[in-house]
């Protein structure tokens, strides 16, 4: 970030709230996430927007959902605050800011409230739909497979394990959706630095990925993400997302059980497409070396859940 567009989201900072200390935690030209202390030392997160950039949208949908989500009791989230037109070109979107630390892969517990804290969001967001949010369906991930940038960069076998899957799995994960049983608003983007752990309480941050979908989503999402990002620990790591889901929701149990090898299967199917998905030629060479790492080990992960019975 240059020093004048550090300078522009400060400045929008202070027009907001005067004497209140800003730190940008992230950002950009466009969109810019800025921790703000006011003097009482109560704390904020502040999403600013150039209204003109394609963000400003995602910014508006996450604000509506947690609308959505945050009236009902016991939701693990940020509270939405206020929203504000600083200027014909700066939109402000303010948040609770939800303290704590993200899960470790080396804590059983930390998982356990892991799954705890997914399960206490789907008990609220089962059954919700939400204008303009996007269907996590099978189309959403394998419509990317006709994409012949990504087909490109990979092997004869990779093509033959990802055919493999979504054969296997794709039915059973569109299957679940149909069914209608257990679906809802699912966050979809659900790894553990999505997730922020405060003593036995956790809280689901950043939910610009929400849609309808079945919810086990959010449970494959962590599984997956975990089972790639630390592979000797993955196993432990399901057992006690999964224990920690069925303490809150143990209805859910012989399903979850079921089903949850074809969510962490469609995980990695789409981890695959990334940054794929809204690829033009131009960013082939650029981003090649991201996408062939993570076609390697969402590869690797498809054929340990297409080994088993």
């Amino acid at each position: 970030m240059s020093d004048e567009t550090h300078a522009y989201w400060l400045d929008a900072a202070h027009a907001l709230l005067g004497d209140a200390s800003a730190e940008i935690l992230a950002g950009d030209s466009e969109v810019a996430t800025l921790l703000l202390t006011l003097t009482d030392r109560r704390q904020f997160v502040m999403k600013a927007v150039r209204a003109a950039s394609e963000k400003r949208a995602n910014l508006v949908f996450q604000w509506e959902a947690l609308m959505l989500l945050s009236a009902e009791p016991d939701f693990p989230g940020p509270q939405p605050v206020s929203r504000h037109s600083l200027s014909d070109e700066t939109q402000v979107f303010v948040f609770g800011y939800v303290p704590g630390r993200h899960p470790a892969f080396e804590s059983d517990e930390d998982f356990r409230v892991f799954g705890a804290t997914l399960a206490r969001f789907h008990k609220i967001s089962k059954g919700k739909r939400l204008s303009g949010a996007a269907n996590w369906d099978l189309h959403r991930v394998a419509r990317h497979y006709e994409n012949p940038l990504l087909l490109q960069l990979l092997s004869n076998q990779e093509r033959t394990i990802v055919a493999a899957a979504l054969d296997r799995f794709g039915p059973q994960f569109q299957a679940q959706i149909d069914e209608g049983v257990w679906t809802g608003l699912v966050h979809s983007d659900s790894h553990r630095h999505n997730v922020v752990i405060d003593g036995a309480r956790g809280s689901l941050i950043d939910f610009g990925e929400c849609g309808f979908g079945a919810l086990f989503w959010d449970l494959g999402v962590a599984a997956a993400d975990s089972a790639v990002d630390a592979p000797e620990r993955g196993e432990v790591c399901r057992q006690n997302l999964v224990a920690g889901y069925c303490t809150v929701t143990p209805e859910a149990e012989p399903i979850v059980d079921k089903t949850l090898p074809v969510f962490e299967a469609m995980r990695s199917l789409e981890v695959i497409t990334w940054p794929v998905s809204d690829w033009t030629p131009e960013r082939l060479a650029r981003d090649q070396e991201e996408a062939r790492g993570n076609i390697e080990v969402s590869v690797c992960h498809l054929e340990a859940l297409l080994d088993l019975p």
